[in-house]
């Protein structure tokens, strides 16, 4: 008798303490995984909004220097260098026009290499005050260097690598004062000429980047695409040594995951990074112990009471185990019952305690028996969910008591969907108003268990999702609108590369790449004859070779002929294939009294060719030309009927 009481007090022992662990668990899961969620969309909330403003400054600065440099070197391309003064004040007007009004600039400036020209050195407008650009005098690059800092990368850097670059902060000795700049090398007849930019306010981005308040220790900082520091609240990028302060974290900040955990001054931290226009990247950062306090206060509190009640539970049936095991005649047999019953009531009591605490977890709760379909508790939160002003009134009651009948059927098949699993279930749902319209979104976990005494039931938690799912939405459809305007993009780009490469086959030789008798008609329409020069190329023997090597080698030959040509003559010498194997020359900016520079460049051309080169055999060319002049009017067909004659000559005297 005493060995099945025992057993019977053990299996409920049992019991309750598996039910308060599964209760525990998904309370514990739940709440950790929402407020997780939470406060990382918090973040890239911050930082998509500071992103646009950052990108509109950086984006400004950008065009406007672009625009520039893209007009300079088109008015060099149709310039004399003797005219480069000229160049600089219409490059000054226009450049005044794009940058006033910008938001952030405070000088801009068009510097000339002392070593491409040593009497135009360029110019430089400041504006310290805000009240307007002033010109500033310009003097040699090597007095912008003071200290040894690197207050002449804005020159040196562009110049090195050819390439436009966003310049770190530095001192500006133009205007004494913190600042970023952003430069384009300029480049005329393949010679550097020297640097076009703008120096935008480091401390009014700083002040502004630092007004990003997060949580208690929350901030903001920038990257440039290599991981050095552009700006940081708490390290001086102005002192030398500054980048040591990060070295050891930099793996982590590039990793390519958006949401990233590393330790900076010994503190943990999280923080979420988006690209800017410039490839830098802008990180919101905060410690892990505040973004995770919200949620472990909740998580805490469900731990602590969940342990105080299994010390209640271990204490209670110790108690009953000593007393089944001290009675010894009918009347402690009685007592042990009235005790017993006790019990029971203190595991009712118990039982209730744990749904105070469910109670003020703030999501829904309920437990449900499986075979009868009635619920056994809820919280104040499932009861107003549910229509009822007290959980009391949702006890003893069945879905299809409770809700519409579709409803019901819907919460009854969920039933079925949670007991064919092990692990809990978890689906979201929208709660409608009388009109249809969603009120809010919901996130439920059900998990099946048994209680004390065996019976089947089921244990639901349903927590208010709707800002989250918002916040969600938003994104997906701004990262829409974004793809739509990237797919829009790419076409166009798509179409301009279509247009750029069926134009560049109408005027070029498919074979050897030079232009075609096409683009000849069309040049010399528009050709000016006292200034030209046109000559006449064809292969000696060209048919001894096809014939001797196959029309593959023949080919190959007509390639390097085309090469050769295009080696000794300059860029703006426009090559033609107008036959099989006859060429043209037309030579801009070329007078008679230049024969002997033509002489000899057709002797080189001839060199190169007489010798074999990768199983190409070698082969002469027979040359004539004439200038615009000697024709009494602009007829090209004059001009090359000239030169032809001329080329026959030549190859009659090779004869």
């Amino acid at each position: 008798m005493k060995t099945f009481r025992v057993k019977i007090v053990l299996i409920m022992f049992i019991s309750i303490v598996a039910v308060m662990g599964v209760a525990m668990i998904i309370g514990v899961v739940s709440i950790s995984k929402l407020g997780s969620s939470d406060a990382e969309q918090t973040l890239l909330l911050v930082c998509d909004a500071e992103q646009k403003d950052l990108n509109t400054l950086f984006t400004n600065a950008e065009e406007s220097v672009d625009k520039v440099a893209g007009f300079i070197e088109s008015d060099l391309r149709k310039s004399e260098y003797s005219s480069l003064s000229d160049g600089i004040k219409t490059t000054k007007d226009y450049f005044a026009d794009l940058v006033n009004g910008k938001a952030g600039i405070l000088s801009y400036y068009y510097y000339i290499d002392p070593e491409a020209s040593g009497s135009d050195r360029g110019f430089w407008y400041v504006n310290p005050d805000g009240e307007g650009f002033k010109k500033y005098k310009i003097s040699k690059i090597t007095l912008h260097d003071k200290d040894g800092s690197p207050a002449s990368d804005w020159f040196t850097v562009p110049k090195e690598t050819g390439e436009p670059a966003w310049i770190p902060p530095y001192m500006s000795g133009a205007l004494d004062t913190c600042v970023i700049s952003y430069n384009v090398p300029i480049y005329w007849r393949g010679h550097f000429l020297g640097v076009v930019g703008v120096e935008m306010d480091y401390n009014a981005i700083a002040d502004r980047l630092q007004n990003i308040s997060l949580y208690d220790h929350g901030y903001s900082f920038i990257l440039d695409p290599m991981g050095n520091i552009f700006y940081h609240p708490q390290i001086d990028v102005k002192k030398k040594g500054y980048q040591e302060q990060i070295a050891d974290i930099q793996d982590a900040l590039l990793s390519d995951e958006q949401f990233v955990i590393y330790k900076f001054d010994g503190v943990e931290k999280k923080a979420v990074w988006l690209s800017l226009s410039n490839e830098m990247r802008l990180y919101i950062t905060v410690p892990a112990s505040e973004m995770n306090a919200r949620w472990q206060k909740w998580v805490h509190l469900i731990i602590i009471v969940s342990f105080a009640l299994l010390v209640f539970v271990i204490a209670l049936f110790a108690y009953l185990r000593y007393i089944l095991h001290t009675s010894k005649d009918v009347e402690e047999e009685k007592q042990r019952l009235e005790k017993e019953l006790q019990s029971a009531a203190e595991l009712t009591e118990l039982m209730s305690s744990m749904s105070t605490l469910m109670t003020n977890i703030p999501a829904m709760s309920f437990s449900k028996d499986v075979l009868t379909g009635v619920y056994l508790a809820c919280n104040q939160f499932f009861a107003e969910y549910a229509g009822k002003s007290d959980p009391s009134e949702v006890v003893g009651l069945k879905d299809f008591d409770i809700f519409d009948p579709v409803t019901a059927a819907h919460f009854v098949e969920d039933d079925h969907k949670t007991l064919i699993r092990n692990e809990a279930y978890v689906f979201f749902e929208d709660e409608t108003d009388a009109t249809g319209n969603v009120i809010r979104n919901l996130q439920i976990s059900k998990k099946k268990f048994r209680d004390a005494s065996g019976r089947l039931c089921i244990l639901g938690l349903g927590v208010d999702v709707t800002e989250t799912t918002k916040a969600k939405a938003e994104e997906a459809a701004n990262q829409v609108r974004i793809q739509g305007e990237e797919e829009k993009q790419a076409l166009k780009e798509r179409y301009k590369e279509n247009v750029k490469r069926l134009s560049y086959k109408a005027l070029h030789d498919e074979l050897t790449g030079v232009y075609n008798r096409t683009a000849y008609d069309m040049r010399v329409k528009k050709m000016d004859f006292s200034t030209t020069c046109l000559l006449m190329a064809d292969a000696d023997d060209f048919k001894q070779i096809n014939d001797t090597y196959g029309h593959e080698t023949g080919d190959r030959v007509l390639i390097r002929i085309a090469d050769t040509l295009k080696k000794h003559f300059r860029a703006d010498d426009r090559i033609c294939r107008v036959g099989g194997d006859e060429f043209v020359v037309l030579m801009h900016h070329i007078q008679k009294e230049h024969s002997m520079l033509i002489e000899s460049k057709i002797k080189r051309i001839n060199e190169d060719l007489s010798t074999w080169v990768d199983d190409i055999p070698p082969i002469s060319v027979s040359v004539g030309y004439a200038h615009g002049s000697d024709v009494s009017e602009p007829d090209p067909a004059a001009l090359m009927k000239l030169a032809d004659q001329a080329m026959y000559k030549s190859k009659r005297e090779k004869k």
